[in-house]
C-alpha cells in the first residue's frame, strides 16, 4: 500500500512539475453529409473480463536482525475491498490501519496507534535450595550465520528506494518541497588593513565641451573627507563637502554658486613707426644730339625716246 501511495505521489508531482505533459485537446472534424451506406456492425467481445474479481494477499516481515517490522494483508470480493497494514512510527509507537473500500460507502480507514507488545520473561520457579552442578565444559560459540537477503525482497527494496528518491526529486522539481539552501563558506578576509590611507583628486576643464567636474577625497583610517563639484543645468556650479566617521556618520554641506566670469582685458594700442620718407631723385635734362646734314642728290639725266616705223608687209594668197 505504501508503495502504490508513493507511485501515486511520484506522477502527481510529475503532472505538476510539467515532466508529464497533459494529453491535447482533440477537436473533431467537422460533420461530411454523405449517402448512408448501411454497414453490419459487429461489437468486439470483451476480454477477460471478470464480473466478480476476487484475491486476498498479504505478508508479515518481523527482522530481529533489523528491526523492520511491518505487515499488510488485502482481500477483494467483487467491488468491496477490506485490508488492513501496520508499521512502526519513529517514535516506537506501532500504527495499524484497517480500512475497507466500497461503491456505496467509499473508501475509509480507522487508525490505531499503541505501544509494541514486550515479550514477558518466563517465570522462573524458586527452590528451597540450590543445586550444585558442576561447572559446564567451555564451548566456543560458533559465529552467527549471515543469510543473504532474498532476491524478491532487495528488488522490492531498490525499486521502492529508487521510487522515493524520484518522488523527492519530482517534488523539489514542482515546488511543493523547497530544496535546502546552499551554505557558501564565508571567503577568508585577505590583507586585512586595521588603518587604511588613500587620497585622491582629479579636476576637469574642458573648454571645448564645456565639461567642468572636479573631485578628491582623503581617508584615515574610519574617517573620510572629501568634496566634488559640478555644474547643473541651470548653470550653478554645484559643490558637496563632505565628511563620514563612525561616530557622526555621514554629513554633507551643498554650496550653488554661479559661476566665475572670466574678465576680458583689452589689448594694448599697437604702435605703427610713421612711413620714412623717400627722397626724391632729380634726373638731368636728355643731352641734345647733332645729327649731320642730308646728302643731296643730282636729278637723273633725260632719255631720248626713239621711234621706229613699222615695215610695210603685203602678203599674196
Amino acid at each position: 500500500m505504501a508503495f502504490k501511495f508513493v507511485v501515486f505521489a511520484t506522477l502527481l508531482a510529475h503532472a505538476l512539475a510539467g515532466v508529464i505533459p497533459g494529453a491535447p485537446l482533440a477537436y473533431a472534424a467537422g460533420p461530411v453529409y454523405s449517402a448512408p451506406i448501411a454497414k453490419a456492425v459487429v461489437a468486439a467481445p470483451a476480454e477477460d473480463y471478470d464480473p466478480n474479481p476476487q484475491y486476498s494477499y498479504g505478508y508479515d516481515i518481523q527482522d530481529g536482525l533489523t528491526g523492520d517490522s511491518k505487515s499488510h494483508s488485502e482481500t477483494r470480493s467483487g467491488d468491496v475491498v477490506q485490508g488492513s497494514y501496520s508499521l512502526v512510527d519513529p517514535d516506537g509507537l506501532r500504527r495499524t490501519v484497517e480500512y475497507t473500500a466500497d461503491p456505496v460507502h467509499g473508501f475509509n480507514a480507522v487508525v490505531r496507534r499503541e505501544p509494541l507488545a514486550v515479550k514477558a520473561a518466563p517465570a522462573i520457579a524458586k527452590v528451597a535450595a540450590p543445586v550444585a552442578y558442576a561447572a559446564p565444559a567451555h564451548y566456543a560459540q560458533p559465529a552467527p550465520l549471515a543469510y543473504a537477503a532474498g532476491p524478491t525482497r532487495l528488488r522490492t527494496e531498490m525499486a521502492f528506494r529508487f521510487v522515493a528518491l524520484v518522488a523527492c526529486l519530482s517534488c523539489v522539481s514542482a515546488g511543493i518541497l523547497q530544496a535546502a539552501p546552499l551554505a557558501i563558506a564565508p571567503k577568508a578576509v585577505e590583507d586585512y588593513d586595521p588603518n587604511p590611507q588613500y587620497s585622491y583628486g582629479y579636476d576637469i576643464q574642458d573648454s571645448l565641451t564645456g565639461d567642468s567636474k572636479s573631485q578628491s577625497e582623503t581617508r584615515n583610517g574610519d574617517v573620510v573627507q572629501g568634496s566634488y563639484s559640478l555644474v547643473d543645468p541651470d548653470g550653478l556650479r554645484r559643490t558637496v563637502d563632505y565628511t563620514a566617521d563612525p561616530v557622526n556618520g555621514f554629513n554633507a554641506v551643498v554650496r550653488r554658486e554661479p559661476l566665475a566670469v572670466k574678465v576680458a582685458h583689452a589689448p594694448a594700442p599697437v604702435a605703427y613707426a610713421a612711413a620714412p620718407q623717400i627722397a626724391r631723385v632729380s634726373y638731368a635734362a636728355a643731352p641734345s644730339v647733332a645729327y649731320p646734314t642730308p646728302i643731296g642728290y643730282s636729278a637723273a639725266p633725260a632719255v631720248a625716246k626713239i621711234a621706229y616705223s613699222s615695215p610695210a608687209v603685203s602678203y599674196h594668197i
